[in-house]
């Protein structure tokens, strides 16, 4: 569709467009920021040749966050530009649900019927894609890879061809997701060594043909110089999202001695918050018997996996360069959605706010950009789409007062057209947020990092959640790196002044409410009338050991559910 604009463009503004920079938007899955953090005890142990390179002819962003630790709602929140509380992409079954001019998405319509579909568009509250704001300035845009956002770019068969991830999982209603709520303290995913292995000679199959397809679409690109107009291409891959799968090869690059085996802290689960042991449960890692042994043979494999994608990576970069694109013609930037727990804290995947999980690697390189700097202000991914507007040569700022992020090209020493209010100023004392409703939280967590500081509160929405016992978290990450101290009892002061930089923005028991009233609601149109057999046959397929005591756990939660967000409903 860009191209078809282009065409109808006069010679001019053409001729303007090809001085404008190439972008090269690359994305992983799953890459814990801190490997990318070459100054951290973490980054040790692997060798990632291509970041470490780009870290040296670019800058770093170091404490980059996501605004989610979840594949859908943080890529939607990152391409709309959005927090999730703006956009209400709560959760991996649902991403956006219509294109920027109302296309209602196929997924959705598909897995929640066009009613339901229209009714959550005219909630979420975006104007605008990375991919549609880019295209309307000209650049030809192309994607391949993992999306996942919705907004219909799977629409088109052409389009669904080289990218891959709906926005919209399940497929249809997730029952985890829509019963989290309910505290049902069970496994929901495999126990991680049973998805561990070192000998998987076909390693990631997908994202070797998602490389290839960028470079075959490279190898098509006219020499740089001579393009009629700029390009945006996205090559996004899958890992090093579990399961963990690697081989001798990827097993090479990572330095086992380097690798740090986490500790745990002591008293599992009676003496740990109860939303780190209902995660650490529903993951699957409450067992006691893991080794050292065990931990390492994780967090190894992880590692490998990530030097997998860096050699993916730098496949795509070395293309563009035999086409004699480079860092002077053509912007360069990687992120990933999130990280990856791999057995810190004891847990896996991500959906955590402690640092392995939420923190995300940020690096640009490009045209102006300083080479080698680390930039150590707070930065996080809403500040992706305001960057890119910034490179692509925006200037009707206007347009944008609701982004929730500003460009981090001023602080890179880079040309920037975004003015104060839309760009970050070196010195500024940021705060950045996060926040999560989806599985393996059983309810709302909400995260403020400024400064050393890292505050996390959480929902209060059923009597489940008590303030009581749903106590918030403060953690002096500069002193305590691992997050093993909660320091909120001692540092009530910082906690209140945290949580109001979090009230500046949003109410988090308004949104935890909204986000417990939806997945009451997808309960209540989606799984209730498939009737009680077909319910106790999904529940029990979805948490492992489920049995009665379970059971009323979830008529617990319908019945006060129903007396808060619909009194009419009796639950029998």
């Amino acid at each position: 569709m860009a191209h078809k604009m282009l065409l109808l463009m006069p010679l001019a503004p053409l001729l303007a467009l090809a001085k404008r920079p190439n972008i090269l938007f690359l994305m992983t899955d799953s890459m814990d920021g801190r490997l990318v953090d070459f100054s951290s005890v973490e980054a040790q142990a692997v060798e990632l040749p291509f970041l470490r390179r780009l870290a040296e002819e670019g800058t770093s962003f170091v404490r980059s966050y996501a605004n989610s630790p979840q594949c859908v709602p943080s890529r939607t929140s990152m391409c709309s530009g959005r927090r999730t509380d703006q956009i209400r992409a709560w959760s991996n079954q649902k991403g956006l649900a219509a294109s920027p001019s109302g296309e209602l998405d196929a997924s959705c319509v598909k897995y929640y019927g066009p009613e339901q579909c229209s009714a959550w568009a005219k909630t979420q509250n975006y104007s605008e894609t990375i991919f549609s704001g880019v295209a309307r300035l000209g650049y030809g845009v192309r994607l391949y890879g993992k999306v996942d956002i919705g907004a219909a770019l799977m629409n088109d068969e052409a389009a669904a061809a080289n990218i891959s991830a709906t926005g919209f999982h399940g497929p249809g209603p997730v029952i985890d997701i829509t019963t989290r709520a309910a505290d049902i303290r069970r496994p929901t995913k495999r126990e991680p060594l049973s998805m561990t292995s070192d000998t998987n000679n076909k390693v990631h199959p997908e994202d070797w043909k998602t490389v290839e397809r960028c470079r075959e679409w490279i190898k098509q690109l006219p020499p740089a110089g001579q393009n009629d107009a700029p390009f945006f291409l996205h090559c996004s891959l899958n890992i090093p999202h579990p399961a963990f799968q690697t081989n001798a090869t990827w097993l090479a690059k990572v330095n086992e001695d380097k690798i740090v085996v986490p500790q745990w802290p002591a008293g599992f689960p009676e003496s740990w918050h109860p939303y780190d042991s209902y995660m650490s449960v529903s993951k699957h890692v409450q067992e006691t018997s893991y080794t050292d042994q065990d931990i390492l043979k994780v967090r190894k494999t992880y590692y490998a996996m990530c030097a997998e994608a860096d050699y993916l990576l730098n496949q795509v970069w070395e293309s563009l360069k035999d086409k004699g694109y480079n860092l002077s013609n053509t912007y360069l930037m990687y992120v990933s959605d999130h990280g990856e727990m791999n057995m810190e804290h004891r847990q896996d995947w991500k959906n955590s706010m402690y640092e392995a999980s939420s923190r995300v690697p940020f690096a640009i390189a490009g045209p102006g950009v300083a080479k080698g700097r680390r930039v150590r202000q707070l930065t996080s991914l809403v500040d992706v789409f305001p960057t890119l507007l910034d490179m692509a040569g925006e200037v009707d700022w206007s347009r944008h007062s609701e982004l929730a992020g500003k460009s981090v090209l001023p602080l890179a020493n880079a040309p920037s057209l975004a003015p104060p209010s839309m760009a970050v100023t070196a010195g500024e004392d940021r705060a950045v947020v996060s926040q999560y409703h989806s599985n393996m939280g059983n309810t709302g967590s909400f995260m403020v990092r400024k400064g050393q500081w890292k505050y996390i509160s959480f929902g209060h929405t059923l009597s489940a959640f008590s303030p009581d016992t749903y106590t918030p978290q403060l953690f002096d990450v500069d002193e305590d790196p691992g997050e093993l101290r909660n320091l909120a009892s001692q540092q009530q002061q910082v906690v209140e002044e945290l949580h109001q930089e979090l009230k500046k923005l949003f109410d988090p028991e308004e949104v935890d409410r909204q986000a417990k009233h939806e997945d009451y609601q997808v309960w209540q149109r989606f799984f209730v009338p498939l009737g009680k057999k077909k319910i106790m046959r999904k529940l029990k397929r979805t948490y492992k050991g489920f049995d009665q005591e379970d059971y009323k756990k979830l008529r617990q939660w319908l019945r006060e559910a129903s007396q808060i967000f619909d009194p009419a409903v009796v639950v029998v």
